[in-house]
C-alpha cells in the first residue's frame, strides 16, 4: 500500500459542494487557488450528500441515522474543529458526516464490513495537537485500488510511526473511483465525479 499525506490547521479548510456542478479536482484545485484538496464524503445516485452537510452555516442536508457512516468532521466559526462521533451541537460553519470511524480517542475501533473490497481509501485524521492530516491509501499496481476498509486502522498505527504523531480521531471519506487527493506534488485524481471537496488555502 502507498501512502501519500498533508498536514494542516483546522482553520486553513473549505468545504465546496460539487453534487450537480461535477466540476473536476484540477478545475476545483485552479479555480480556487488550493495548497492541498481531497474529496470529502459520500452522495447518492441522486447527487445528493449522504448524511448531514453543512456548508458556511447552511445545512444542505440532515442527519442520517446509519451504522456505517457514524461519525462527523465539523469546523466551528472560530475554526476549532473535531472528528467525533456525537452530532455536533450548536451551529457549526462546517459538517461533513461521513464514516466509518476508524480512530476515536486515540483507539482503534473493531470494524466488522460486510462485502468489505479493496479500493483507494480518503482518510482525515486528528492528531493529539489538533493538526489535520489528509491521508491517500492506494495500491502501487492500481491507484484505485487499496485496503479493505477493516485493513486501514493497521495502516493508520504505520503512518503514526511513519510521522511521529498520535492520531486522537480518524474518518473515512469517499473513496474508490469517486476520490482524489491533491497536495505536495502528488495529483490523485478520480475516475467519476467527486460530490464535494475539501479545499486548503493559507488565506482561508
Amino acid at each position: 500500500v502507498v501512502m501519500a499525506f498533508w498536514m494542516f490547521g483546522f482553520a486553513a479548510i473549505k468545504l465546496i459542494p460539487n453534487f450537480t456542478q461535477k466540476a473536476s479536482s484540477i478545475s476545483i484545485v485552479k479555480e480556487h487557488k488550493c495548497t492541498a484538496l481531497t474529496n470529502a464524503g459520500f452522495y447518492s445516485k441522486e447527487n445528493t450528500p449522504i448524511g448531514m452537510f453543512v456548508v458556511e452555516g447552511k445545512q444542505l442536508n440532515a442527519y442520517q441515522p446509519n451504522a456505517l457512516f457514524n461519525g462527523f468532521f465539523s469546523v466551528d466559526t472560530t475554526g476549532s474543529a473535531s472528528i467525533i462521533i456525537e452530532l455536533p451541537q450548536g451551529t457549526p460553519r462546517i459538517i461533513v458526516q461521513s464514516g466509518p470511524l476508524f480512530i476515536t480517542n486515540g483507539s482503534a475501533r473493531k470494524l466488522v464490513i460486510r462485502n468489505d473490497e479493496p479500493a483507494r481509501r480518503i482518510i482525515m485524521a486528528q492528531t493529539n495537537d489538533n493538526t489535520v492530516v489528509f491521508l491517500a491509501l492506494y495500491s502501487e499496481e492500481n491507484m484505485f485500488a487499496g485496503p479493505k476498509l477493516a485493513e486501514v486502522p493497521k495502516h493508520l498505527k504505520e503512518v503514526e510511526k511513519l510521522l511521529g504523531v498520535r492520531f486522537a480521531n480518524a474518518l473515512n471519506l469517499d473513496g474508490g473511483s469517486a476520490s482524489a487527493f491533491i497536495a505536495n506534488g502528488i495529483s490523485i485524481t478520480e475516475f467519476t465525479p467527486v460530490g464535494s471537496f475539501f479545499c486548503v488555502r493559507r488565506d482561508y
